[in-house]
């Protein structure tokens, strides 16, 4: 990996650029806390992290000794004959269709709901005219483009909220879009049963009996999904990386690193780096700073 970093620079943390790179330093360290954390909430060893961030997330948990296969699934053996395993449920995105916006769903035990609320401009995207009709209960004619127009036309008034539903195998056959699988809200009772509906989802009331392994499941995976992340390209353009040929785009081969010393940060980078402030140094005091920080941590 070293040997495809070619560009070396260290700039002071209280410089303009500095004080950029220790807000995205502090991003890196919470979400590498996270993910330790989530390893050690679920009794994992350690954990593989994806590869396409900068930092933070999970892909994997790797455990010491076989966990309970209801909960967690072998997802893979690595080259090293390590297993690595992933909560052992699945999930579907979907959108819900909401009376207005002055109501919201909250979060059950196996859906977790969008903040967001969409006008149907853009809920409509999100499936087939078909499957639109059919959630709306639209009375079709010959006229195809009469009832693309009706159907605005009816769907315009709500809102939509969109989520993920986690299940298990057993559960694959999942309810239609409208709210909680129930029909398309209607008339002047359409808020309160909206809400009700809600409450009721919440409490877990009127929903079937579901194992506790699958609810332990999905606990881990709504965890999982829920780990902060920091991306690469942000760096990217707090650095002003590019290539020395105009005309080019950056394609990484490998991930910048770039870490504190004392009050210096220091950067390796594929390509050179513009930023004012940024400073070349060595290979060689790079790795001796690297090492360095390294002691620091460890002490």
């Amino acid at each position: 990996m070293m040997s495809k970093i070619k560009h070396y620079y260290q700039c002071d943390m209280y410089s303009t650029i500095g004080k950029q790179l220790q807000k995205y330093w502090d991003c890196i360290i919470r979400a590498a806390s996270r993910a330790d954390d989530y390893a050690r909430k679920y009794g994992a060893s350690s954990y593989e992290a994806p590869v396409q961030y900068f930092e933070g997330g999970v892909d994997y948990l790797i455990f010491d000794h076989t966990p309970d296969l209801k909960v967690w699934r072998k997802k893979i053996t690595d080259a090293e004959g390590t297993d690595l395993y992933e909560p052992n449920c699945m999930y579907r995105s979907d959108v819900l269709v909401m009376p207005d916006d002055r109501f919201h769903p909250s979060d059950t035990w196996d859906k977790t709901y969008s903040k967001e609320h969409l006008a149907w401009k853009d809920a409509k995207q999100l499936k087939t005219f078909d499957q639109w009709a059919a959630i709306a209960k639209l009375k079709r004619t010959d006229d195809r483009e009469a009832d693309m127009k009706a159907l605005d036309q009816l769907m315009s008034r709500y809102t939509f909220v969109t989520f993920l539903h986690f299940y298990g195998d057993e559960a694959a056959t999942v309810p239609d879009a409208s709210p909680s699988g129930s029909r398309f809200p209607q008339g002047r009772a359409a808020g309160r049963t909206a809400a009700a509906r809600a409450r009721a989802a919440a409490s877990g009331k009127n929903a079937p009996d579901c194992p506790q392994w699958l609810r332990k499941a999905i606990r881990a995976e709504k965890d999982r999904q829920a780990l902060p992340v920091v991306e690469i390209y942000p760096l990217m353009a707090m650095l002003d990386m590019r290539p020395s040929t105009t005309g080019r785009s950056v394609t990484l081969n490998v991930t910048p690193q770039f870490f504190l010393c004392g009050e210096t940060f220091f950067i390796g980078t594929e390509y050179p780096c513009h930023a004012e402030g940024l400073h070349p140094t060595t290979e060689g005091n790079f790795i001796c700073n690297m090492n360095a920080a390294k002691r620091q941590r460890n002490n």
